[in-house]
């Protein structure tokens, strides 16, 4: 992913908020996991390359990544730094400034799917 391109992040809920922009740091939590061994990335707001894999952690830790997946736009001019880091799709944004900058980014807000059905032949 780079800038000029979409991106996806989880929401809380299905209005778009400064808030839902806002690094772990400014959120005032503790570093945890990466942000540990990474202090840069405790600074930073995820973003994921496809809704489906927003959806994928969402599923899994609707209360860190939440129930709601927003699909921005980052223009080619944006006034932030994009660097993938972690799991395959992962992208954390630096260098942003004010939250209030990613809202103009936005272009739609989907409801977390349910988890595809895998089909299973039953044991015989």
């Amino acid at each position: 992913m780079r800038k000029g391109s979409s991106t996806h992040t989880g929401l809380q809920g299905p209005q778009v908020a400064e808030q839902d922009f806002l690094s772990n740091k400014r959120k005032g939590k503790k570093p945890r996991h990466t942000e540990i061994t990474n202090p840069a990335e405790h600074d930073a707001v995820s973003f994921w390359d496809t809704r489906a894999k927003v959806e994928h952690w969402a599923r899994q830790f609707p209360e860190a990544v939440g129930r709601y997946v927003a699909e921005l736009h980052i223009p080619a001019d944006a006034p932030l730094r994009l660097v993938q880091e972690g799991d395959p799709g992962h992208w954390n944004a630096y260098d942003y400034g004010d939250p209030a900058v990613f809202l103009a980014y936005v272009r739609a807000v989907h409801p977390v799917r349910p988890a595809p059905q895998t089909s299973q032949t039953p044991e015989e």
